[in-house]
């Protein structure tokens, strides 16, 4: 394949339309974002608070229960800050930093696995509504990369 060729079929690709929000776009999303940041300071720190005040007082099963609570917050992405900090308290900077580090890989392995395998069928059917690649994405490269 040529240079001309390959200049013809980039050129055959438009460039995607710049998208402007609109006033009510915006208003929707500061009205989510006030939303979500209430509900968490509300909803969502009370049980996180007594989940590790009774981790705290666990002694030396402590890790046992905090890595799988690691995990499952990050399947159900629950932001992770809280937790962490926390280990780093509980646990000591070092030992609480191994802990974050094992139970945040074991979180996304099992998030991945969950998206692989339990609901590939579901992500399938969300990604058939969208255009498919350009034609330009589908081809192979050549051995020299182009």
């Amino acid at each position: 394949m040529n240079k001309n060729s390959e200049n013809a079929s980039l050129k055959s690709v438009p460039p995607p339309e710049p998208t402007r929000l609109s006033s009510l776009h915006i208003l929707i999303w500061v009205a989510v974002l006030g939303a979500t940041l209430v509900a968490a300071r509300d909803f969502g720190a009370a049980p996180l608070r007594e989940l590790l005040r009774r981790i705290g007082g666990l002694g030396s099963t402590a890790s046992l229960v905090f890595v799988p609570s690691y995990v499952v917050a990050c399947v159900l992405f629950i932001p992770a800050s809280i937790l962490t900090l926390s280990a780093g308290f509980l646990f000591g900077v070092v030992r609480g930093s191994i802990y974050v580090s094992v139970a945040a890989t074991l979180g996304a392995t099992v998030a991945i696995l969950i998206g692989r395998y339990a609901a590939s069928r579901w992500v399938a059917a969300r990604l058939a509504s969208y255009p498919s690649s350009p034609p330009s994405m589908k081809r192979s490269p050549t051995k020299d990369g182009r």
